[in-house]
C-alpha cells in the first residue's frame, strides 16, 4: 500500500477493466494503424465508423466493454444500420428530404469491414482472446439495373 496522498495508484482491477474497454481498444488499435503510417482520412474514417458503432451500442445501453461484443451484437449493428440509422448527421449542410433512414448496403459493408478490420488486428496482436465478427457476413448489395443507351 503506498502511503503518499494524492497519488493514485492502478490497481489490477483498474487495468483489468481497461483492457476490456472498447474505447481503449479503439486507441490501440488507433495508435497502431497512426504508426503504420495511414492516411489522415483513413483514421477520420476509422474514428467516424467507431463512433456508428458506439452510437448503437449507446441507444441499446450496451456498455463498451469487448466481453458485450459477439456476432449477435454485430448482426443488430447491421439491422440499426439498414432499419433505423438516419443518414446523415445533423451537423452536415444536405437537405432534409435526403436524410432518409437507413444506410445503403455498400455503407454498411464500409462500417462493417472497418470494425471486422479492428477486431481481426486486436485478436492477431493476442490484445482480445476471439475476434466477435469473424462470421458476420455483408449485406447483400441488390443494385438497380443500368440502363444501356443504344446507338
Amino acid at each position: 500500500m503506498d502511503k503518499r496522498k494524492g497519488r493514485t495508484i492502478k490497481s489490477e482491477r483498474t487495468s483489468t477493466r481497461l483492457q476490456h474497454s472498447l474505447d481503449y481498444l479503439f486507441d490501440y488499435y488507433y495508435q497502431a494503424k497512426k504508426s503504420e503510417g495511414r492516411a489522415e482520412n483513413t483514421l477520420k474514417t476509422y474514428v467516424q465508423n467507431y463512433n456508428y458503432f458506439c452510437e448503437f451500442l449507446d441507444k441499446r445501453k450496451i456498455i463498451r466493454d469487448i466481453r458485450n461484443i459477439n456476432v449477435e451484437v454485430g448482426r443488430d449493428y447491421i439491422i440499426w444500420l439498414r432499419d433505423k440509422k438516419r443518414r446523415f448527421s445533423d451537423n452536415c449542410n444536405v437537405p432534409e428530404s435526403v436524410r432518409t433512414v437507413g444506410l445503403l448496403p455498400k455503407a454498411i459493408n464500409t462500417r462493417i469491414k472497418n470494425m471486422k478490420t479492428m477486431f481481426k488486428f486486436l485478436k492477431e496482436e493476442e490484445v482480445i482472446e476471439a475476434d466477435p465478427f469473424t462470421y458476420l457476413k455483408n449485406v447483400q448489395d441488390i443494385g438497380k439495373d443500368i440502363e444501356v443507351l443504344t446507338a
